[in-house]
């Protein structure tokens, strides 16, 4: 083993030396032809003349000052691409920073406008549950922040007046008193009074206007915001003007699953309806932002 060991050592040896000796004898050869070259060039006693050597000359310095200028060029641009790339790495870290604090901050206006529409649904369901054990019954549909007084000859037809005041009353005593709390009242931003028809056409003349639907329902809903408005003022309720709000919808926007076709679907779409909109929630914005 020993022996074999030593051959193979000894082979690796002369095949270094055998590259050496190729590389030398080819420098020779190299070497050999220079010098012929260079021998028949004395020979033939061939001179460059003048004229051409100043123009390679002059060649020349101007390749080497090319030269000068590129190469500070691509040591500029070296200098730039490194300063680019730092500008990059920070502006990367900044992005990372700022989609950080973006999503923290996505996440927290979701857990505060949950917090504000769980208070909704809450608020809904206490003012019906109140409601019914006065023997008023309203309808409520909590996903969508939406209660509909929809009991029958609350409005006649054609006629803007409500009927059921003592209903209205009870609506806005119960409602009042829970907005209290600030739990609820923080939670919403507007409520809209929406007035309601039935799909039987309408045109009538009133001190000189033209009444349609559209007019019907908007007065409904005007009287109505009116006549809670007084209750509240009689009976000391606290009553904001900037949280209500009214409008008209005539019959464009019947109750799911009613066909506005026999006199109880009509009766049930001559609504007054209110939608609570969810307050934004409320924090110092520009702080979190930056």
């Amino acid at each position: 083993m020993r022996f074999l060991h030593h051959k193979q050592h000894t082979t690796e040896e002369n095949h270094f030396w055998i590259s050496i000796s190729d590389l030398m004898t080819t420098l020779l050869f190299v070497f050999i032809l220079i010098l012929a070259v260079t021998i028949l060039d004395l020979r033939t006693n061939k001179v460059v003349p003048e004229a051409d050597y100043i123009q390679v000359k002059k060649e020349r310095d101007i390749a080497l000052a090319e030269n000068i200028k590129l190469k500070k060029l691509i040591e500029s641009l070296s200098l730039e691409k490194e300063l680019f790339q730092n500008k990059m790495n920070k502006a990367i870290k900044e992005k990372q920073v700022i989609e950080l604090k973006y999503n923290q901050l996505k996440e927290k206006i979701k857990k505060l406008l949950n917090k504000n529409r769980k208070a909704r649904v809450e608020l809904l369901h206490t003012l019906q549950r109140h409601l019914a054990l006065q023997n008023v019954k309203v309808e409520i549909v909590p996903e969508e922040g939406v209660m509909r007084i929809t009991k029958e000859r609350l409005f006649d037809p054609s006629k803007a007046e409500v009927k059921d005041k003592k209903l209205i009353e009870a609506v806005t005593n119960e409602l009042l008193t829970l907005l209290q709390d600030p739990k609820y009242r923080d939670a919403i931003q507007t409520i809209y009074i929406e007035g309601h028809t039935d799909s039987d056409p309408l045109y009538i003349e009133r001190c000189g206007i033209v009444w349609t639907n559209r007019e019907l329902s908007t007065q409904r809903a005007i009287n109505t915001f009116i006549l809670m408005k007084k209750y509240a003022q009689k009976q000391n309720l606290p009553f904001e003007d900037k949280l209500f709000s009214y409008s008209g919808y005539a019959d464009s926007r019947p109750i799911k699953g009613t066909t506005n076709k026999d006199k109880e679907e009509k009766a049930r779409n001559r609504r007054i309806q209110f939608f609570f909109s969810l307050n934004p929630p409320k924090y110092k914005m520009v702080e979190d932002i930056e």
